[in-house]
């Protein structure tokens, strides 16, 4: 009955919530136009005589049916969460309420913070003088900001007014830290790559390399669309941080629920992951940029473009290897300070797990791709003998230099797995992430092996067939490369698997205090000691020194014994 009352109470409130900010924005908007605020560039639709009207009556519709909707139900709702009685801690407890406010947050957050970047791209552009041919409502996106970032923090200011009442638990508490941590992802996102992007701007510009058919300001309308996404997407992941961060402050009621939350270890390992795979595309876009060079299928001979494809790629990549560094490193951190050496060993292997699923994706979809444009060309595919020598080796060039920057990735992370294995190997191969992990490479790899196979028995039935083909090379070359490597992977991780499965058979037998062995070799030994020796104590000390695999029994009976 509960469920049901939220479930209606909280959709009409959405419902009434969009409604509402939808006229309330189209109003501002009018507003501004009457205020002189104009759209920069050609309109897309001619305007009508009339639309501003046609626009104010659809306003006042969706504002009148919107706004009584959102109120009363918010009313209701707030009404039944307000006090301290049961009753209202249930209530803000409630995974739909929870569910509501990390939509309704995320959603007015996202609209208002693009809206603000729009706005102050174009306003930085007038600034500077540079007019670009797309079209921008500045007004419209200024509405949108103005009205979507009022709403996000009157919702911030209510749902802070719950968490204030005592820390959420069970599904609201991972639901609220989703939107929170979520905000903190995304906007990392935003600014690195934004800062990305002006590295290269500014690199391009040392070098003096303009595009072709860039004036001399080129690189002036980029710079400051990065500007703006800095501006605008830095507060908000720095405050989502630093709000994050206090939640685990010693004096934060929050602080035993938080310190040990899955989402904030998630989001964590989520950036340093998106690190680790920017770090390897930049990686590889200069080793490819410097195969191409080697084996003259470079794009061109100018000196100063090979310099910035060189060393621009690592140059703008330096924030996301600061943030790997920087966030793999705090997960860790945190785990032995609030967990102790279980935790810090999850994470460890956590962290490692991904880098080494990113690094074997990469590595092996690259080398499957490689592989087959290497096959055509050895047995005079199409693709490549129909195509310039330039087109194909550049295509190589770029694969061989994903695999180069994939594969030590991959290696360094399973490297410190298998380490981990080999010290601990009952704890490893028990740990539901590591079985995860070879269930996943496992399975895609089967899939990319079957659909290889797949493809390349269709290319031969359409042969015997006598169907109309191409070259039969150029056909099957992509699908066996791929598929060759799929089966390495396959059979390797098959390998690890039956490897772990023995481990923890070996481990089971220990525990019930068997031997994994088929057959036992027995070894009486007499053990004699003076009256009142504690032989228990003895049994325990000498079991502490028998290597894995020995087991030991001692026993004792009083009594005096002749020597022999």
């Amino acid at each position: 009955m509960l469920t049901a009352r939220r479930l209606y109470l909280y959709a009409v409130s959405t419902i009434g919530l969009a409604l509402s900010l939808a006229g309330l924005t189209t109003l501002l908007r009018l507003l501004l136009d009457q205020l002189g605020f104009a759209p920069v560039g050609p309109e897309l639709v001619l305007p009508a005589a009339d639309r501003a009207r046609e626009d104010l009556s659809r306003a006042l519709a969706l504002a009148s049916v919107g706004l009584p909707l959102w109120l009363s139900h918010t009313w209701y709702a707030e009404r039944l969460a307000s006090g301290f009685d049961a009753a209202a801690a249930s209530e803000r407890q409630s995974t739909v309420r929870a569910a509501y406010y990390a939509l309704v947050l995320a959603a007015t957050l996202w609209f208002g913070a693009i809206s603000a970047v729009d706005v102050l791209r174009e306003t930085l552009r007038n600034v500077a003088g540079v007019h670009g041919d797309d079209y921008a409502d500045i007004p419209g996106s200024l509405a949108t900001s103005v009205v979507a970032l009022l709403a996000w923090g009157y919702l911030a200011w209510a749902r802070a007014r719950d968490l204030r009442a005592g820390p959420m638990r069970g599904a609201a508490a991972w639901i609220t830290r989703l939107e929170g941590y979520g905000a903190v992802l995304v906007g990392f996102i935003a600014v690195s790559f934004a800062v990305s992007d002006l590295i290269g701007n500014i690199l391009s510009v040392l070098v003096g390399r303009a595009p072709v058919g860039g004036g001399t300001d080129w690189w002036v309308a980029p710079a400051l669309a990065s500007v703006a996404l800095v501006a605008v997407g830095g507060p908000i992941w720095i405050a989502h941080w630093r709000y994050a961060d206090g939640l685990i402050a010693e004096d934060s009621p929050w602080a035993p629920g938080e310190r040990l939350s899955r989402v904030r270890v998630a989001c964590l390992l989520a950036i340093a992951g998106i690190s680790v795979a920017m770090i390897i595309a930049a990686v590889a876009s200069t080793v490819g940029s410097v195969l191409a060079w080697a084996v003259g299928v470079a794009p061109s001979d100018d000196a100063a473009r090979l310099v910035e494809h060189v060393i621009g790629p690592p140059l703008a990549v330096t924030p996301f290897m600061a943030a790997w560094w920087w966030h793999r490193q705090r997960a860790v951190a945190e785990a032995v300070r609030f967990g102790g050496q279980t935790r810090e060993r999850s994470v460890r292997r956590l962290a490692d797990l991904l880098a080494s699923v990113i690094g074997l994706a990469v590595a092996s979809g690259a080398a499957g791709w490689a592989l087959g444009i290497g096959l055509d060309a050895a047995f005079g595919g199409t693709r490549t003998v129909g195509s310039s020598e330039t087109a194909w080796r550049g295509d190589i060039s770029q694969f061989v230099g994903y695999v180069l920057g994939a594969t030590p990735v991959w290696l360094v992370a399973w490297y410190r797995l298998q380490a981990r294995m080999s010290t601990a190997p009952a704890v490893e191969a028990a740990s539901a992430a590591r079985r995860g992990y070879l269930y996943l490479v496992g399975g895609v790899a089967l899939v990319a092996a079957a659909v290889s196979l797949a493809l390349v028995l269709y290319q031969m039935i359409r042969a015997v067939a006598g169907l109309p083909t191409g070259s039969m090379v150029s056909d099957v070359s992509a699908p066996i490369g791929i598929g060759m490597v799929a089966c390495a992977v396959l059979a390797y991780h098959i390998a690890v698997f039956l490897g772990d499965a023995r481990a923890r058979e070996g481990a089971g037998a220990a525990a019930r205090g068997e031997t994994a062995t088929a057959a036992v070799d027995v070894e009486d030994v007499e053990i004699v000691g003076p009256e009142g020796t504690d032989f228990e104590a003895l049994n325990v000390a000498i079991r502490a020194w028998l290597p894995a695999g020995f087991t030991l029994r001692v026993t004792g009976h009083h009594g005096a014994r002749g020597l022999s």
